[in-house]
């Protein structure tokens, strides 16, 4: 721990660290279920996501409103599974930011791999929301600039999508922080 401030001042913010996961984590879950159910609100159901097209696989995937529900569920299942896990994988709890209580811990390793997997689905996802609706909008019976605003709207997903990738790509620390606190910082600034 860091020398600058005191045993009590580092574990207080520690704890306050570890509490705060859950709503960095649950708030951008929400802020893409509710761009997915806007889209849905937007487009309606059972619109065809690309039409006339040759390719295979966008023939298969037709129903815009299908791929939106399949990124909702899957933004619910693992950042349900994410939460579960960062809240369970010591015992007692309070090991988790106090490292001098006895107990044990799931290695950070874990951690570190269920984050890549929970930071590729939620990249995913941002791209999913923000440059499928693309394809939409055109069909949309609009003027141009509600159609420019739609579309500059939902692209700032695009950021989400950075945003997921710059935290995954920081994960890695988290295996075997010397300072916990200091080595965490850049993630909680991804946070925000």
């Amino acid at each position: 721990m860091n020398a600058d401030f005191s045993d009590q001042e580092q574990l207080g913010a520690a704890r306050l660290l570890f509490i705060s996961q859950a709503f960095g984590i649950i708030g951008a879950a929400l802020a893409r279920t509710s761009v997915a159910f806007y889209e849905m609100y937007l487009f309606g159901s059972s619109v065809s996501v690309v039409k006339k097209t040759k390719s295979w696989l966008w023939r298969q995937i037709t129903d815009h409103e299908t791929v939106l529900w399949v990124n909702v569920a899957a933004q619910i299942l693992i950042n349900s599974g994410a939460l579960l896990q960062v809240y369970l994988q010591c015992r007692p709890v309070a090991r988790q930011w106090d490292f001098s209580v006895e107990g044990t811990c799931v290695s950070p390793e874990v951690h570190v791999k269920l984050g890549y997997v929970q930071g590729a689905v939620n990249t995913c996802t941002a791209l999913t929301l923000s440059v499928l609706p693309m394809f939409k909008l055109r069909h949309l019976q609009i003027s141009t600039i509600h159609r420019v605003g739609i579309s500059v709207l939902l692209g700032i997903g695009v950021l989400d999508a950075v945003a997921c990738l710059a935290k995954t790509t920081l994960l890695g620390m988290l295996a075997a922080p010397e300072d916990y606190l200091y080595t965490v910082s850049p993630l909680v600034i991804a946070w925000t």
